[in-house]
């Protein structure tokens, strides 16, 4: 069905033609980002590279027990979409890739707004669910690759951007020690749309091409300090923390909590023959007063298509490129170094020094 967008969003869709544009998101736990649909409903959803779509829960989810064990306060009333015939017939909605939430609804057509982004598309609205199970967010917002563009935020931007690719820069994760050693406060980060040359991420980017073009996929070697594991199915997850195989995880930590990192291993992706590491200090939380307190934030993976995949730890350290070429069928994915991070702290004890200087010139 061909649904006629309104004025006022074809004028901005057409001014937005060949913009790059950019969304920050900041919060205490897993990544969210602040979305407006139709400009008045605000959710924090999800960034999740492996649905190609997104959704949202209908007032039916909003106490808890209903669509999820989760209550739901943030949600669209359905009756307000059927009156001005904006829910797609015959189509309904399905979380095809939600493990064991059954999330079934409707399909509506909406104007989502977030940061400097603005497009049309087609959004799920779930009417039921698994009521046994936590969801705990708002919805999804669903970067995965698809061809059915309407529903696809990638596809929908991208095709209208002069360089078909979204950067992804993680500056902090809560809890999760800064370039200057102290924990984070507080998860922040940045998301670039149609714009490959993004500050503080290198121009030096190592690509690998996607196992197909309906996922954010690849297969690359992975060390553990010095032992390699050759073709690993990688996936990436800018929300959380990087998960690994139920067997990897026995072989090199057997355990969550540690009395010391001595003998924790360094994490190396390989791509194109460069190495993008983690150490035990990138990936351990620290808890004075217990008996082990080095606390990993690797887990295992819960999806059998992947046996690796590259979480926050990765991304403070290295900017993520997803790219699509000029036909929209092939992708691959770049990694380069996140020089930002710690250039900051660089300059905030420069900032410093320089104000010990001041001061002490004023005193004597």
């Amino acid at each position: 069905m061909n649904l006629k967008l309104s004025w006022l969003t074809e004028l901005v869709l057409l001014l937005w033609h060949t913009e790059s544009f950019k969304i920050e998101y900041n919060g205490d736990g897993p990544l969210t980002v602040p979305v407006n649909i139709d400009e008045k409903h605000h959710f924090h959803l999800l960034i999740d590279l492996y649905r190609p779509y997104s959704f949202v829960f209908s007032k039916k989810c909003a106490g808890n027990g209903t669509c999820s064990h989760s209550s739901h306060e943030n949600y669209i009333d359905l009756k307000e979409y059927r009156k001005k015939g904006k829910i797609i017939p015959a189509v309904g909605f399905h979380d095809t890739h939600g493990i064991g939430h059954d999330f079934y609804g409707s399909l509506i057509n909406i104007t989502a707004h977030s940061g400097e982004l603005v497009d049309n598309l087609h959004l799920g609205v779930v009417e039921e669910g698994n009521s046994s199970l936590d969801f705990e967010y708002d919805g999804v917002l669903g970067l995965g690759l698809t061809n059915v563009k309407k529903v696809s935020l990638a596809f929908n931007t991208m095709e209208r951007m002069e360089e078909n690719v979204v950067v992804f820069r993680q500056l902090s994760y809560k809890g999760l020690k800064n370039a200057n050693g102290e924990p984070a406060k507080l998860s922040r980060g940045e998301i670039h749309f149609g714009e490959r040359k993004v500050q503080n991420c290198s121009s030096r980017v190592a690509y690998s091409p996607t196992v197909s073009r309906r996922k954010w996929s690849i297969i690359a070697d992975i060390k553990f300090n010095n032992k390699c594991h050759l073709n690993q199915r990688i996936s990436f997850l800018p929300s959380h923390t990087t998960k690994i195989s139920a067997q990897h995880f026995a072989n090199y930590f057997s355990a969550t909590h540690f009395n010391s990192t001595n003998f924790l291993p360094n994490i190396t992706l390989m791509l194109q023959e460069r190495e993008f590491t983690i150490t035990p200090a990138d990936y351990t939380q620290y808890f004075e007063g217990q008996l082990d307190p080095y606390k990993v934030s690797i887990g295992m993976v819960d999806n059998e298509d992947h046996d690796f995949a590259v979480g926050v730890e990765f991304l403070r350290k290295y900017c993520l490129f997803l790219e699509i070429d000029d036909c929209m069928i092939d992708a691959r994915i770049g990694l380069s170094e996140n020089n930002g991070v710690g250039r900051f702290f660089e300059h905030l004890w420069v900032l410093t020094l320089v104000k010990m200087i001041l001061l002490f010139l004023v005193l004597f």
